[in-house]
């Protein structure tokens, strides 16, 4: 069982949703929907924190192959059979290992801190990730990228019309010749673009304009004569989320029947999560919306979101700095009307329409139920 898996389980043991867990921990729900997925991992810190909202001590959280008596397997998602079957390899490699408890402990002491260093590692990257930084500068991962000493990745531009963005790519080989040629690519879940690489000062650069989607890695191909080096470099499926404003709108209120229809009293909440930040050369932000009061299919009132279109200044208000990332707000919506209403036959909702700066579109309904 992988990490996101155990998170994944023991969050549904404790009946959370993501939101809820992402709120206990002050955090965003799409930090705790990547580590589910196993494309970023907790910091220390919160895997202290899960370790105590779980009731599991750390190491059922910090090593992927430990089992726990407190992660039930039928709260896994539902992936494919292969996940269950890889967990099982690595329960007997674990068995394996206990077996060879003979080892050294200095030599375990440094398996330890090696792990360590990986997860502390990999939270330093998920943080400027989160805080909306645009170039990201790292040192490749050992184990999938040995003949890579660095790589840098910068995001040009974006395409709200074809949701395409154009990034620039620097790669460091560790070893190259003067005939080595290379090339860049990233896989999508249904596209691949490839770009050839220039060599300068020892980097090897190309700039690709990428579609946007779920699952996207990220590949450097060195050519030295007849043969060809791949290596994964990164995995860059946290870019969708970079571009696409996630959020909800609901209505919270009281609803009561009178002679000439349904009253309705209250506000609606509409949640957006986003990223801002000034250290970002593109950024994603609301900048107008309406919620709409809709009853049996026609418009019964529209009202604008009220702070909206100074979004910006509410981050400034608030104390943002140029160093901090502004990653989403809760805008309210009051409305006090009496519609006409059959009871048992009509139908209502809101619905909540939302554009961002870089011209993309949302919709969000929260239904009437009385």
């Amino acid at each position: 069982m992988t990490r996101g898996q155990k998170i994944t389980a023991l969050r549904r043991k404790a009946h959370l949703s993501q939101e809820d867990l992402a709120e206990q921990m002050g955090i965003s729900r799409q930090a705790v929907s990547k580590w589910e997925a196993d494309s970023s991992a907790p910091s220390i810190e919160n895997l202290k924190e899960l370790s105590r909202i779980f009731d599991v001590s750390v190491d059922v959280l910090l090593e992927p192959d430990k089992e726990s008596a407190e992660v039930d397997e039928s709260d896994i998602p539902p992936n494919d059979t292969g996940i269950k079957a890889q967990s099982t390899q690595a329960h007997k490699k674990w068995i394996l290992a206990a077996g060879a408890a003979v080892l050294p402990i200095g030599l375990i002491a440094m398996l330890i801190w090696q792990q360590v260093q990986i997860l502390e590692l990999q939270a330093a990257v998920t943080e400027l990730r989160s805080r909306g930084a645009q170039t990201i500068y790292m040192p490749s991962p050992a184990e999938t990228t040995k003949e890579v000493t660095d790589y840098q990745l910068e995001e040009v531009a974006y395409n709200q019309e074809s949701k395409t963005l154009t990034i620039k790519v620097s790669v460091v080989p560790l070893n190259f010749t003067a005939d080595t040629t290379a090339q860049i690519s990233v896989k999508g879940s249904t596209n691949t673009v490839t770009a050839d690489a220039q060599q300068l000062d020892g980097a090897f650069t190309a700039e690709l304009e990428v579609p946007l989607e779920p699952s996207m890695k990220l590949y450097f191909f060195m050519q030295q004569g007849t043969q060809t080096q791949p290596i994964l470099l990164d995995d860059l499926s946290y870019l969708l989320s970079s571009y696409q404003m996630t959020g909800n709108s609901d209505f919270i209120g009281q609803l009561s029947r009178t002679s000439s229809g349904l009253s309705i009293s209250g506000e609606v909440q509409t949640a957006l999560e986003f990223i801002y930040s000034d250290s970002r050369k593109i950024n994603l932000y609301p900048i107008k919306g309406t919620v709409s009061l809709i009853v049996d299919g026609k418009t019964i009132k529209t009202e604008p979101i009220v702070g909206i279109d100074d979004i910006l200044d509410l981050g400034e208000n608030n104390g943002m700095t140029a160093t901090d990332a502004l990653s989403g707000t809760t805008f309210y919506t009051q409305f006090s009307e009496v519609v006409p209403w059959q009871y048992g036959q009509s139908s209502g909702y809101f619905l909540t329409q939302i554009e961002d700066n870089l011209g993309g579109t949302y919709e969000y309904q929260s239904e009437i139920r009385f």
